[in-house]
Formats: C-alpha cells, structure tokens, sequence
C-alpha cells in the first residue's frame, strides 16, 4: 500500500515536473523496499534518489541516501563500497552542521568496522 501511494507520488511529481519532490519520494521508495528487505531494488532507488539529489543541490537528501545505500552495500556484502558512502554522508553532515545525524553515522561505520572480516584480522 505504502509503496503504492510512493509510485503514484512519483508519477505526479515527474508529470507536474516537480522533480526535487520526485527525488525525496525516490528516497521514501528506497526506505520502504529496505524495510521489506528487497535490498537491491532499495539500493537501485537511493542511487536515483541521489542522483536526482545531486542535481538539485539537494544536500539534506543526499546524505540520507549516502547513508542508506551505505546500509544496504554492507548488507550485501561491499564492505569498502559501504564505508565510503558512509564516510561521504559523514563528511557532508560535518559540512552542514546536523551533528545528530552524523554521530548516527559514526555509529553505522563503527558497526561495520566491528562486523567486517578485516577487523578480525587485526
């Protein structure tokens, strides 16, 4: 249902030409499909999400979808492809400022600094 009333969202959003909101409806899209573990249809929606983010200067949302996808590529299995989205996110929280957020994701590299099997080697 929820995953619905998104797609419609989006199909207003590009035939009203309102493509900023398309953007943030990509990245509810890619929420609600790593909510139901469709992991790679999740990833492919926060790399439109910011895609479209980045086009319109959009950093808020870039950074959610920087962290999202790093979630989900560590998820997967790509360990490093992960870390460095992560650490882009982490970088772009510092640039603006929203210190909640980053410490949240100082938190999720921590996490997989712990869980990867290099630590383990150390």
């Amino acid at each position: 249902m929820a995953d619905e009333t998104i797609s419609r969202a989006l199909e207003l959003a590009n035939s009203r030409e309102g493509r900023a909101l398309e953007a943030w409806a990509m990245h509810v899209m890619a929420e609600i499909n790593a909510d139901m573990d469709r992991i790679e249809q999740a990833i492919d929606w926060y790399r439109q999400g910011l895609s479209q983010a980045s086009e319109f200067s959009m950093l808020p949302l870039a950074e959610y979808c920087h962290l999202g996808l790093g979630q989900l590529l560590f998820k997967n299995g790509h360990t490093e492809k992960a870390r460095t989205e992560i650490n882009t996110a982490i970088d772009l929280y510092r640039s603006m400022d929203i210190s909640l957020w980053g410490q949240q994701a100082e938190a999720v590299l921590i996490k997989i600094d712990k869980m990867s099997p290099q630590s383990k080697l150390r």
